[in-house]
């Protein structure tokens, strides 16, 4: 939500301060907040930011270590990002003028706003509440069940709506993910394999586990016939065949890797009719059981109880609102202040 706020509202680069400070994600933050707190009146509101990703940067330092991966876990992310940049230089600012709501603002070290997000949506499902994540991050997906929902932009996704337009159940959709990856956190899945095969695959066989034994028990008879390449030699072999588009068709492969012998008979022509999809699920399982572990939000967090903060002070409010000379805010005290919602 910050991101989108500061590419919208900044990108012009003429929302300052008088003193030449930038401005623009507090104007853009507070109104999508305004927004938001307008078409849901009665809801208890709650922000989570990032703590880190601890957990997910030990699991790829692991899996680039054992060679199943190339690199780490949001490896990608360090290109120059002018929002970014400018998202960290102004938070300070937008944390502060939210310290003066009463809207709890939630950050727990270690773990990224998903998986505090995910735990405190199950949290409050086992407590029979309704709960409502507001993201563009298709990876909440997975956490949607018939009273969690996801509001991506203007759209409410439910439980129904969800399975009528992918046909299969939220919780699977982490095994798609598994299958398939994410270019965008840099975690790498089978090679060749995107979310429509991976959705197909699913509503065959269930869960991304039983898609592997599947495509394992298959070629199970070829691998007896022509076991896991040993050598380095043998394997940067198969690396350097090419696929169509002249990429590295196994990048990635390496010493006693499952089905490497399959794959180095069929690249010679002395196995035929295998498919493609079926052996590169067999060979790179251990990648995809990795994605899986990365993609997975973890949802057992240990969490602070959710109430509003009793501290609101509309003096305080409209102070920093000039301050930060977002004054037309100011006009919106009674939206931030909460008072209908009372739980």
């Amino acid at each position: 939500m910050a991101y989108r706020a500061e590419a919208g509202y900044g990108k012009e680069g003429n929302l300052r301060m008088k003193s030449g400070r930038r401005n623009s994600l507090v104007h853009g933050f507070m109104s999508l907040m305004y927004n938001l707190r307008v078409c849901s009146h009665g809801v208890m509101p709650v922000i989570v930011w990032d703590g880190g990703y601890d957990h997910r940067t030990a699991l790829s330092k692991r899996g680039v270590e054992l060679g199943l991966i190339p690199s780490l876990y949001k490896a990608n992310r360090g290109a120059p990002d002018p929002i970014k940049d400018s998202i960290h230089t102004q938070m300070p600012d937008l944390r502060y003028i939210l310290s003066t709501t009463n809207i709890p603002q939630i950050r727990v070290d270690g773990y990224e706003a998903d998986d505090v997000i995910a735990s405190y949506s199950k949290k409050l499902y086992d407590q029979d509440r309704i709960v409502t994540s507001h993201t563009t991050d298709k990876d909440y997906f997975q956490i949607i069940r018939d009273r969690v929902m996801i509001l991506r932009k203007d759209e409410i996704v439910g439980h129904s709506d969800f399975v009528e337009k992918y046909g299969i159940e939220p919780c699977q959709w982490v095994d798609a993910g598994a299958l398939a990856g994410d270019t965008g956190d840099n975690i790498h899945g089978v090679p060749g394999v995107g979310e429509s095969t991976a959705i197909g695959l699913l509503k065959e066989c269930g869960d991304y586990e039983s898609v592997i034994n599947k495509c394992a028990m298959e070629l199970s008879p070829l691998r007896a016939e022509f076991p896991d390449l040993e050598t380095q030699e043998d394997i940067d072999w198969l690396i350097s065949t090419k696929a169509s588009m002249k990429s590295n068709k196994y990048a990635g492969c390496y010493p006693n890797m499952p089905f490497s012998g399959v794959a180095a008979a069929v690249e010679k022509k002395v196995v035929k009719n295998v498919r493609v999809n079926t052996l590169m699920i067999a060979m790179y399982q251990h990648r995809a059981r990795l994605a899986y572990r990365l993609k997975k939000m973890v949802d057992n967090i240990d969490l602070p109880e959710l109430s509003l903060f009793d501290r609101y002070d509309r003096n305080e409010f409209d102070a920093v609102c000039r301050r930060f000379e977002v004054n037309e805010i100011s006009g919106y005290a009674s939206v931030f202040e909460c008072s209908d919602v009372k739980a």
